[in-house]
């Protein structure tokens, strides 16, 4: 039996990503590339997102994340990997 192999990472994002759509851009892609989590706004005006998947897929969606929405302004970024939490699927906090 093949072991199915996840990628797991933190992402906290500054800049103008809260009230401009971006959670909902990133609960988009995160669907686009089957990946599982949570994303949240935090009080300090950033966003914070765990996300898991197949690698491939978390590194595509790491890249669509520092894209943001239309109206955002990602200014950085930080990623970090972790241990797999086994999310079921992802929602917004």
């Amino acid at each position: 039996m093949k072991e199915i192999i996840k990628k797991h990472v933190r992402i906290r994002v500054w800049g103008s990503v809260q009230k401009v759509f971006f959670r909902n851009a990133v609960t988009e892609a995160a669907h686009q590339f089957q990946i599982n989590g949570w994303v949240k706004n935090n009080p300090n005006e950033t966003v914070e997102i765990e996300a898991e998947g197949d690698p491939k897929d978390v590194d595509k969606f790491v890249k669509r994340v520092r894209q943001g929405s239309d109206m955002s302004v990602v200014k950085r970024m930080r990623v970090v990997e972790g241990e797999v939490k086994d999310y079921s699927d992802f929602r917004q906090k």
